[in-house]
């Protein structure tokens, strides 16, 4: 093993050890707005299982996009945006005025997502992190070995976690998923009486009750978790 990670390793270790030492409340519960990356959240079953064109959401110009097309090239890639939307409304009302386009957009010139003609790319972290701190002034952190204990402790001390989890999380007790990752969601709170997190999923359905507050057991939960995500710390 390289060195250098080999001591990165161990440093994140020694690191993750207060998360296990110290004591957490039961449950944890943030009191954050919900957005979901399509503009009509009660048709998103609609278009993922459907494949209607976007372009039939009326609600599209609400993106900030300034075309139809411009909508429908940037919502399949706008899960952390979305999430970081909400934790925008949660933080300032001074923040309600951005859409999701301009955001992106913002992101995209630090980074956080590549160059494509049809598609942008899926969120880099790293980047986005240097986006929400450089032009906003926010703490955010990229995770890449992000447990569920952490979570848990840093939502408990008020801070915003955007965790990495298989987008068919919004059917967590039917969905076997073959990989994890791939669909960024936010968590809310969790509950150790109950067992488990609730997520603001942006792309969650009306009909499961799988947008706000959706509750996934931590048994569930660990199908679907990439074990990485992006933490940003209270102002």
């Amino acid at each position: 093993m390289n060195p250098a990670k080999f001591f990165k390793n161990i440093g994140n270790r020694i690191v993750n050890l207060k998360y296990y030492f110290n004591r957490l409340p039961e449950s944890a519960n943030l009191d954050i707005p919900y957005f979901s990356q399509f503009m009509s959240a009660d048709l998103v079953e609609k278009y993922i299982n459907d494949k209607p064109s976007l372009a039939t959401d009326p609600k599209w110009r609400e993106s900030g996009a300034k075309t139809i097309e411009e909508y429908q090239m940037w919502t399949w890639s706008d899960c952390g945006i979305t999430c970081f939307k909400m934790i925008l409304g949660a933080i300032d009302h001074k923040y309600d005025g951005l859409t999701l386009i301009e955001l992106a957009k913002t992101a995209k010139r630090f980074g956080a997502f590549e160059d494509d003609p049809k598609m942008p790319s899926g969120l880099h972290y790293k980047e986005f992190c240097d986006y929400v701190t450089r032009e906003l002034g926010l703490s955010a952190k990229p995770e890449t070995n992000l447990s569920l204990r952490q979570i848990k402790y840093k939502v408990s001390a008020g801070n915003f976690v955007i965790i990495s989890v298989n987008p068919n999380i919004r059917h967590p007790k039917s969905a076997t998923p073959a990989t994890r990752g791939g669909h960024l969601v936010l968590v809310v709170g969790y509950n150790d009486n109950r067992g488990g997190l609730y997520v603001h999923n942006p792309s969650g359905y009306r009909s499961n009750n799988s947008q706000n507050h959706a509750f996934i057991s931590y048994s569930d939960f660990k199908k679907f978790f990439a074990g990485r995500g992006i933490i940003i710390k209270k102002p």
